[in-house]
């Protein structure tokens, strides 16, 4: 009597382990198949980035937008009168006229719209002018 029930055990052992077996085989299938497609996935996308980094490349490319750029729009060089000068630094070096010095400095002192910012990026100052707006 008891090797029969050790031998239903042993039995009960051998079907239940080889049904594990076959489950975990099944489960390991559907997971390799499904990384298949998320690496047919990952592939394509990679080849659209590529796409796209190239595309990016000719719109940005120097000869296109210069061309563009004549096309669309009417550039001209800056004049040194369109440019506004940084108030703390000292103007009349590099102003050759005594008239056109006080000119811009008469100017800047008395501009109320004007405020001038600094920001440190790394070792160097980005210097940048914001105009306030009357509301």
């Amino acid at each position: 009597m008891m090797q029969r029930t050790i031998t239903v055990i042993g039995l009960a052992v051998i079907f239940l382990s080889g049904y594990v077996l076959f489950s975990m085989k099944r489960e390991v299938e559907t997971l390799s198949f499904e990384l298949a497609e998320i690496q047919k996935q990952v592939n394509s996308e990679k080849g659209n980035i590529n796409l796209l980094k190239t595309e990016y490349v000719y719109l940005t490319s120097p000869t296109r937008l210069s061309k563009l750029a004549e096309k669309y729009l009417n550039l001209s060089t800056t004049n040194p009168e369109q440019m506004m000068p940084d108030p703390i630094n000292n103007t009349s070096q590099l102003l050759s006229s005594e008239e056109t010095t006080n000119k811009i400095h008469a100017e800047t002192t008395s501009s109320k719209n004007t405020r001038w910012n600094y920001k440190r990026m790394g070792n160097k100052y980005i210097q940048k002018a914001s105009l306030k707006r009357k509301q």
